[in-house]
């Protein structure tokens, strides 16, 4: 049996590494995008550049948050909403996510206590509804941002003001009043907002 030579290069061995994936030219950033490379730039490159799929599985929470996002924008103006909610909710509802019978019966009463909130938020709200789901798409440093803005509201005195609805909890968000500034996604709609009216929006809100 031959021996190898330790003064062998390693590429002689094993071949060559495969050329390291660059982000192509073409790609568009997302909030969600640019949040994970901030986070974990190793899974940003897995998710996004080698596209590697993460295993399947439940998802509750994304559920929750999805089936409450179908109901406030599947609300009819031209009707009491407390009539619609509970039809909607039914509609919107994806019981698959659940992994059991009893975290689907809590996460559905907690999604219905969500629609109540806003409503009661709603109510009081003299802002103009301008866009909702609003598909937006900017270039920025030389790169394609794209998105989507939950709502985008008109205050009586002609500003902008964005909101983001979230269906989790504020603490688990890890949001903070110090680091909010910061937040990658009201910054980016913010930019988008500009892009879109010609001026900043007066503010961006989480609503939880």
């Amino acid at each position: 049996v031959g021996c190898i030579s330790t003064d062998t290069p390693i590429t002689d061995l094993i071949g060559a590494p495969p050329a390291r994936p660059e982000i192509p030219e073409t790609m568009r950033f997302s909030a969600s995008g640019l949040k994970t490379y901030q986070d974990c730039p190793l899974r940003f490159r897995f998710s996004y550049i080698l596209k590697i799929p993460e295993p399947p599985g439940a998802s509750p929470a994304a559920a929750k948050g999805t089936s409450v996002h179908a109901v406030i924008e599947h609300l009819d103006p031209t009707k009491p909403a407390e009539m619609q909610v509970p039809a909607l909710l039914e509609q919107f509802w994806t019981p698959d996510q659940f992994e059991t019978r009893t975290q689907f019966d809590q996460d559905k009463v907690t999604a219905r206590e969500l629609v109540e909130t806003y409503l009661a938020w709603q109510a009081k709200n003299t802002n103009t509804i301008v866009e909702a789901e609003k598909e937006f798409s900017f270039t920025f440093a030389g790169r394609e941002m794209h998105g989507f803005i939950d709502r985008i509201e008109q205050t009586p005195g002609g500003g902008y003001v964005v909101i983001d609805f979230k269906s989790g909890s504020s603490k688990s968000s890890g949001i903070t009043k110090k680091n909010l500034p910061e937040n990658i996604q009201l910054n980016l709609y913010a930019l988008a907002i500009k892009e879109l009216y010609g001026k900043l929006p007066e503010r961006t809100t989480l609503f939880y």
